[in-house]
């Protein structure tokens, strides 16, 4: 067995918002040690086996502790974990769990992993990043339905002891292990709480640096340091506030010290106010690897054919939405990997095309009975109206069509696209750790909980099962280029721009940061 304790990786995670209700409640002093962040729009979930979008995953993370975790210097590190021992061949990884307690006292067990682990693969249980989990052996094959759960390669040998046996070998495996995902729950909570409403996040039973005070829905959520935390003398602050609010509030009660942190990656500063924030050296602007991208319905009539789906990523002014929309240092997408994620750097379309756009949409519309209006869905925030309103504009300028758009509430906007009920809808993707594949991987199947495109291509799953197998990292970097070209050629996606992360943060909040992942990172945190 081959034995480690640290190495060296970066990951990336999801980013959506709305328009929540803003906050009446009264703030503590900065002198205390409490931070107070503002979130665009209510948390839905504190389930890390349900989080979807950077509001969620960052409370699940204040909340959750995996087997692994990324430390302030962006190494990895046994978390829950102790230590653990891969096998010659890289299949089978042998955990020891360290002495740790949940929030309430009670042992966490290698019992706890695997019904977590297992659970998310319940086809009814509707885990969004299920599909994360299908380098383990047998796990596809029984989210399908073709095996027993017995024989997914997950198993606690004992209290302490939990072996996962891959389908084959994974080099980044103990980088998807910081994923969230894979942060385990409670099974005796959980299944004395079978479903998490009502009021019982409060009660849950959490394994990270906090726990539940307050969850006010549309207002707050207040967290307490959790004692039970097996690295909690290493805590220093006492209470995390996550505030409901809109942009231009939070922009506001930041502005007057009532807030310590707005902006990316809970929030979102207002789009009007990045240049004067800029120019007074006030915005911080941090590298994050994501994607805003248009989510196409492949099976509405209107975008079967993808020359139409081509005509409207040509239709697109890129460089105009970066330069006069955003303004935060975003740069035109040609692809939908980010550059960073090291994929060799191919433009698959070229910018400001808009004559070919037009070719692609007359020739499609002439061979169209179809008068179905054209309607872009989006999460109603401030940016994303603009967006949306700049994307409108390209729509008629390039191809003459009045777009309708479609501003939702946020649980709306999910529902819609989680049961193929739009044509259009602007989604982004931030990575979850440092590998194409964690782009790429969501396409694979359209089953996928994060796919939601209806789009599903067997040459595309060739090239990225062969990925899996390819040993030398040049040759495997090859075969995720070319399935990012069928990917490109087909657009059940329409790449829009690469983020930046654009955020305000008070002076005296010290050693707290963005990772690129999107997340705020407090572990090492203090108010001076």
């Amino acid at each position: 067995m081959i034995k480690k304790s640290t190495l060296f990786c970066l990951s990336f995670a999801a980013l959506t918002s709305c328009n929540p209700k803003p906050s009446t409640l009264a703030f503590p002093k900065s002198s205390s040690q409490e931070v107070r962040i503002a979130l665009n729009e209510d948390c839905s979930t504190c389930d890390p086996r349900k989080a979807r979008n950077l509001c969620d995953t960052n409370l699940v993370r204040f909340l959750f502790e995996g087997l692994m975790r990324k430390n302030s210097q962006g190494n990895l590190e046994p978390a829950l974990a102790e230590n653990y021992e891969i096998s010659p061949d890289g299949t089978i990884y042998t955990f020891t769990l360290r002495n740790s307690n949940w929030s309430n006292g009670e042992k966490i067990t290698a019992q706890d992993v695997e019904y977590s682990l297992k659970s998310s693969l319940e086809p009814s249980f509707a885990a969004p990043n299920a599909y994360q989990l299908f380098v383990i052996k047998n796990a596809k094959a029984y989210f399908d339905g073709k095996v027993s759960l017995d024989s997914v390669g997950i198993q606690a040998k004992d209290s302490k002891t939990l072996e996962i046996t891959l389908d084959h070998p994974t080099p980044y495996f103990l980088e998807l292990l910081t994923f969230h995902p894979f942060f385990p729950v409670s099974e005796k909570w959980v299944k004395a709480h079978p479903e998490w409403k009502d009021g019982s996040e409060l009660t849950a039973v959490t394994s990270g640096p906090y726990m539940f005070e307050v969850w006010q829905p549309h207002s707050e959520i207040v967290l307490k340091k959790n004692t039970n935390y097996f690295d909690a003398q290493k805590i220093k602050l006492e209470k995390i506030h996550l505030n409901c609010l809109d942009e231009n509030t939070a922009l506001n009660m930041f502005e007057v010290g009532d807030l310590d942190w707005t902006g990316s990656p809970t929030c979102i500063i207002p789009p009007d106010a990045i240049s004067s924030l800029k120019i007074e050296k006030k915005l911080q602007i941090a590298p994050s690897a994501g994607t805003q991208f248009i989510r196409v319905n492949c099976a509405a009539e209107n975008f079967k054919n993808p020359k139409m789906r081509k005509a409207f990523a040509y239709a697109v002014d890129r460089s105009g939405i970066c330069d006069h929309v955003m303004q935060g240092g975003h740069f035109p997408a040609t692809a939908f990997v980010p550059p960073c994620m090291g994929l060799t750097k191919t433009s698959f379309f070229e910018l400001n095309n808009f004559e070919l756009a037009k070719a692609y949409f007359f020739e499609v519309q002439n061979e169209s009975t179809s008068n179905i209006p054209f309607k872009l869905s989006y999460v109603a925030t401030e940016r994303n109206q603009k967006i949306a309103q700049a994307l409108q504009q390209n729509f008629k300028n390039a191809l003459g069509i009045d777009v309708i758009l479609d501003p939702c509430e946020g649980k709306t906007f999910y529902e819609k696209i989680t049961k193929k009920e739009y044509q259009l809808a602007l989604g982004n993707w931030f990575a979850d750790f440092q590998d194409p594949i964690n782009f790429l991987s969501i396409f694979e199947y359209k089953s996928n909980g994060s796919n939601n495109t209806e789009w599903e291509n067997f040459e595309y799953q060739k090239l990225i099962e062969e990925s899996t197998l390819a040993q030398d990292p040049e040759a495997r970097g090859k075969l995720l280029n070319s399935a990012q070209a069928v990917l490109m050629n087909d657009m059940p996606i329409i790449p829009l721009f690469h983020f930046t992360f654009n955020y305000l943060k008070k002076d005296g909040l010290k050693n707290a940061n963005v990772s690129p992942l999107g997340y705020i990172e407090l572990k090492d945190a203090y108010i001076e």
